[in-house]
């Protein structure tokens, strides 16, 4: 595990353990201890959990770990689609006006 990976999953599982207890229940048990193996533990996570997420900076590979987990464990199979399929076309609208711009 690289050093970038290892400070995004400290942050990772800090965000995690300031969770409701009934929410973090439904994050196996197993990718928990993974987290908690797997991060630096020299790491000084710099979140304060009396601020909304969206108001910090968060590592990028935070925020997919973070996306990774809430579309697997917090959210229907229909609300999963439709957030994919939202990121495809966005996704898409950028490669777009990559290519009008360079054309």
């Amino acid at each position: 595990m690289n050093r970038a990976n290892s400070n995004a999953i400290a942050e990772t599982l800090f965000i995690i353990n300031c969770l409701p207890y009934e929410d973090m229940k439904k994050i196996p048990k197993e990718l928990l201890q993974f987290l908690e193996n797997n991060k630096n533990k020299d790491y000084k996570v710099k979140i304060n959990p009396n601020i909304g997420l969206q108001n910090q900076i968060l590592l990028d590979d935070t925020k997919v770990f973070l996306k990774e987990i809430y579309l697997t464990y917090f959210i229907s199979e229909d609300e999963k689609n439709r957030i994919l399929k939202y990121d495809k076309y966005i996704k898409e609208l950028k490669e777009d006006l990559k290519y009008e711009k360079y054309k």
